[in-house]
């Protein structure tokens, strides 16, 4: 019979209070806050993540998506 493992949630909580750099460092975010918190960075305000826009569906990253939606043709 195969034992099924749990998580360890002690482990868990230590890795995520680790400070950690933005995935998208290379890329110029320089965002630097806890291993835990990369996910919502990442989904809310990381500056490099590239998003399409609704309008056209052009695809740049999120700094520079609020300029480009003044002119965009597409909405």
């Amino acid at each position: 019979m195969e034992e099924e493992l749990a998580p360890d949630r002690l482990a868990g909580a230590l890795v995520d209070n680790l400070p950690s750099r933005c995935q998208l460092h290379a890329s110029g975010c320089t965002w630097i806050g806890r291993h835990g918190e990369v996910r919502s960075h990442l989904a809310s305000s990381c500056p490099c993540v590239r998003l399409s826009c609704p309008g056209c569906d052009e695809e740049m990253p999120r700094s520079e998506m609020a300029e480009h939606a003044l002119p965009c043709v597409g909405g």
